[in-house]
């Protein structure tokens, strides 16, 4: 898992000085349901858990189709991840 986050951290540093892009509004909806759920104290991570993994999907899907993605689309995606 450390080396996914690593590289798609690395990609996204190196897809920035090449392209212009257009932030992903699936990622971005995705990453702040997902960092919602850890906003609470207290968290219940039988439920966390199982969106987790539905989250985890969903990114797995927006990357394949994915034409361009811009650094934050990355980092969102790390992030879920």
């Amino acid at each position: 898992m450390r080396i996914l986050v690593t590289s798609l951290l690395a990609v996204a540093g190196l897809h920035a000085q090449a392209t212009s892009c257009e932030e992903s509004a699936n990622l971005q909806s995705i990453y702040e349901a997902d960092q919602g759920d850890r906003e609470t104290y207290r968290i219940d991570w039988g439920q966390v858990g199982s969106t987790d993994r539905v989250r985890r999907e969903r990114v797995a899907e927006v990357l394949e189709v994915a034409d361009k993605l811009c650094p934050v689309d990355l980092y969102r995606a790390a992030m879920v991840y």
